[in-house]
């Protein structure tokens, strides 16, 4: 049987990796903010905008706000993802408490099985191979983790953790 105490963890802490990870992204030169154009209002005066879906197709827009419309949903998807996979990373890391049995490894490795160097990594993937092996039971694991870690925080910061993380799970 696979024994495990659930705990809660830092809500800060899952707050900054989002912003951790932006910043070192927009330092390596990844666009994560949409390119913009500017429009000429009837009045004579200019206004800004960000593109989207629709307004890059116009024929107006540029190639190099094209490529830069490329490049921002490539490096999107990139934040999103490593936002997503992070934050689990910490979520079942810090929130789960467990043992990793003896013999676990060798039976991993008799089965030509990765096993992590990094003991953070190891943990994770002992939790996901063992104690929440569906992506329901992730789902549930984290969700719960989150619930016990919000105690006294704001029912909206809960509702909002779970609609990121249903939101990921989807795309």
């Amino acid at each position: 049987m696979n024994e495990y105490k659930l705990v809660a963890i830092s809500i800060t802490d899952v707050q900054e990796i989002p912003i951790d990870i932006k910043n070192r992204m927009e330092s390596e030169g990844r666009v994560l903010n949409p390119p913009r154009y500017t429009t000429q209002l009837p009045n004579g005066a200019k206004q800004e905008f960000e593109h989207d879906a629709q307004s890059i197709q116009d024929t107006n827009t540029s190639e190099s706000e094209r490529v830069l419309w490329e490049k921002y949903q490539k490096d999107s998807l990139q934040y999103d993802q490593e936002v997503q996979k992070q934050t689990m990373r910490y979520t079942l890391y810090r929130g789960v408490e467990c043992e990793i049995p003896e013999g676990w490894q060798a039976e991993r490795a008799a089965f030509g099985l990765s096993i992590p160097d990094n003991p953070i990594d190891l943990k994770v993937k002992y939790i996901l191979s063992e104690i929440a092996k569906t992506p329901d039971d992730i789902q549930k694991l984290f969700l719960s983790i989150m619930r016990i870690s919000a105690k006294g925080v704001d029912e909206q910061k809960i509702k909002a953790a779970e609609a990121t993380f249903r939101n990921q799970k989807g795309s």
